[in-house]
Order: structure tokens, then C-alpha cells, then sequence
């Protein structure tokens, strides 16, 4: 028996350590500088480079390069322009915005003559356009091999965060709406008899058997239509967006009555004997006993949303109103793939679902709570 203990936890613990893996991987992808998707797992060198342009933070990266280069004459380096050394006088023209949260750092020029290391500072400690200083040392009148101490200046180049902010809207505010009219609806299928509630139920389940990315051209058009006369519901616009994905809901009512068959109908039987209307009955006894379900139907329908890209790609034409996971295509394309980033916002779009997956957890405590009351 305990053998058979320890092989069952076992498998359970490689289990879970298998679907550990893939985001481990990730973190490891997101973590690793460069542009490099194989590799170990624990990466050997950390950089913040990936995380910083996906949270939109400046980023300098220092690098070194051999030049060879005569230092009495000017040359373009990375973020400005070197005016050469002249009677005793250095000068440097920046020519690029540097954030002041990069403020202040320093690029440097080494090189070897008559057997001796000299270096040159430039610190720049604002945006000032013309840096100048003194140089005392005999510099050599040829042409020279010169180690650049450069800086590569990393700006925010997509909304990621905006992107992210928009997901989380659109899925909050569609999730809710469908729960609540899977809700309204199931209710009523269930609860209050009509001879044709069974045709209808089936109907739905047929219908939800169609997925919505089936029929792209005709919600295009309609909404396009639309868009003349109501602009909120136009193409670029959330609302609409929203809107599409409520024709996902007649699964959710077909899930959730199912769920209300199964409780005790003399439930409303008694509730109605006390005098207690549908809208009473549906909001003191029918739902307490459903918040589990409800929660589930939600976070099913959040991260389903979350994720879901054909309806999002169609209808959201503009960067500033994209959801991430139509933005995040932006990572790839036909000549590069920016794994490091596609990493990252991966991870990003897997917090808020972790997040929403933890709260729902404590309403299937609840319900278990009450099942073992009622038992």
C-alpha cells in the first residue's frame, strides 16, 4: 500500500513538473539576452533587455566594438557624434534623446600608443547637445585601432501595456455580460415551464457547434454597417468588439442549465409557496446555490477571451486599440522572430488569467461547503 502511495505521488509530482516546463521556458526565453529561443534552461547570462520593451521602460545596453578610427577627425557613434581631438580639446555632439531615467552614464574610447593604455571619458550627465573637455595627451596623427565603449539606447516601440489594459477590459466586461445573461436565460429554460424549452435548448447547443471566426466577413460587414449610423459600434471600437463576443453565450446557458437541473427543484417549489416571485427566486435561491458554477462559466469565458485573436485581429484596426494577443503578432513576422519579447508578453497575458483562476478557487471551496451540508 505505501509502495503503491509513493508511486501514485510520483507520477503526480512529474506530472506537474512537466507542465511546468513550457513556462519555465518562457521565463527563461524572456530572461536570455539577444534574440536566442534555444538554449538551457537556467540561463547563463540575465538580462532585462526583453522585459524592458515590453513594459515599455528605457533600456541602455552597453557594448564594445574595435574601430579603427584617426581621433583627430570626427566619426558617428551610437548616439552622437564624435568631433575629434583637437589642441588639447575633445568634443561630442549628442544627437539622441537620451531618457532621464538613463541620466547620467558614460561612453569611452581606449587605445594603445608608444606602448601605453589611454582612455577617453565622455560622461553625459543631460541632454546637452555639444559635450567638449581637455586632453592633455599626445594623440596619434594616423589612423589607429580604437575600442568603443558605445551605448545602445532601447525606447518603448509598441503599447504593450496599453495592449494588455485593453484585453482585460474587453474579457472583464464580456465575461460578466455573458454570465449574466447565461444566467437570465438558463433561469428561465429551466424554471419557468414552456412546452418548446427543450427545442430551444437544443438549438443552442447546434447552434454553438458554428464558431464565431466562421462567419468574419458577415460580422465585418455588419459592423462596418453599423458603424454609419452608430459610431461606438464601428470597426476600431470595444464596444463592438464586445458585442461579437456575446454570440458565444448560448454555450454558457446550455452549461448552466444543465447545472440547474441538478438542484433540488422542491428548492423554488418552496420558495414560491412562501410567495416569492421569479426575479426572488432567481437572486435568494437559485443563484447562492449557483455562485460555484457562475465562476467557473466566468473564468472559462476570461481566459477563452484573453487569448481569442481572430474576431480581435478583424475588428481592431488601430495600434492603440489592439488587445494583446493581436499586438503580440508584432513579435513576428516573415524575416525575424523576437522570441525574447514574444516570451515576455506571454507571461504577461498569463498573470491576469492566474490572477482570476486563484479568486475563482475560493468559490469552489464554497461549493463544496454546501454540497457536504446538503448531503
Amino acid at each position: 500500500m505505501k509502495a503503491r502511495s509513493l508511486l501514485v505521488h510520483g507520477i503526480l509530482i512529474a506530472f506537474l513538473l512537466l507542465t511546468l516546463v513550457p513556462w519555465l521556458t518562457l521565463v527563461s526565453i524572456s530572461l536570455r539576452p539577444g534574440n536566442t529561443q534555444l538554449g538551457p534552461l537556467l540561463p547563463e547570462k540575465i538580462s532585462g533587455e526583453h522585459w524592458a520593451r515590453v513594459l515599455e521602460i528605457p533600456y541602455a545596453k552597453s557594448y564594445q566594438v574595435k574601430r579603427e578610427l584617426n581621433l583627430n577627425h570626427p566619426f558617428q557613434m551610437n548616439i552622437g557624434q564624435f568631433g575629434g581631438i583637437q589642441n588639447q580639446q575633445w568634443y561630442f555632439e549628442v544627437e539622441q534623446d537620451v531618457p532621464a531615467d538613463l541620466l547620467p552614464f558614460e561612453l569611452a574610447l581606449s587605445w594603445e600608443h608608444k606602448g601605453q593604455r589611454q582612455t577617453l571619458w565622455i560622461d553625459i550627465t543631460s541632454n546637452q547637445q555639444m559635450l567638449q573637455g581637455e586632453w592633455l595627451e599626445e594623440v596619434p596623427p594616423r589612423p589607429i585601432m580604437v575600442t568603443v565603449h558605445e551605448l545602445e539606447i532601447q525606447l518603448p516601440e509598441l503599447p504593450v501595456i496599453q495592449w494588455l489594459k485593453n484585453s482585460i477590459v474587453v474579457a472583464l466586461i464580456a465575461s460578466l455580460l455573458i454570465v449574466a445573461l447565461a444566467t437570465l436565460a438558463a433561469f428561465s429554460l429551466v424554471y419557468i415551464r414552456h412546452r418548446h424549452n427543450g427545442r430551444i435548448l437544443f438549438s443552442l447547443l447546434v447552434l454553438q457547434q458554428f464558431p464565431n471566426a466562421l462567419f468574419l466577413a458577415a460580422i465585418y460587414g455588419a459592423v462596418k454597417f453599423l458603424g454609419k449610423w452608430f459610431p461606438f459600434l464601428g470597426v476600431d471600437q470595444h464596444p463592438t468588439l464586445i458585442l461579437t463576443y456575446l454570440g458565444s453565450v448560448p454555450l454558457y446557458i446550455w452549461l448552466l442549465a444543465s447545472y440547474l437541473k441538478t438542484l433540488d427543484g422542491n428548492l423554488i417549489d418552496a420558495a414560491r409557496t412562501d410567495g416569492a416571485n421569479h426575479w426572488q427566486s432567481l437572486f435568494y435561491v437559485i443563484f447562492p446555490l449557483s455562485v460555484p458554477m457562475l465562476a467557473v462559466l466566468f473564468l472559462i469565458s476570461f481566459m477563452g477571451l484573453m487569448a481569442e485573436y481572430p474576431l480581435a485581429s478583424v475588428l481592431l484596426e488601430s495600434p492603440e486599440q489592439q488587445t494583446l494577443a493581436v499586438g503580440a503578432q508584432q513579435f513576428t513576422n516573415d524575416y525575424k522572430i523576437r522570441w525574447g519579447e514574444f516570451s515576455a508578453t506571454a507571461l504577461m497575458v498569463a498573470t491576469p488569467m492566474t490572477l482570476v483562476f486563484l479568486g475563482v478557487q475560493k468559490a469552489l471551496g464554497k461549493r463544496l461547503e454546501v454540497t457536504n451540508r446538503l448531503d
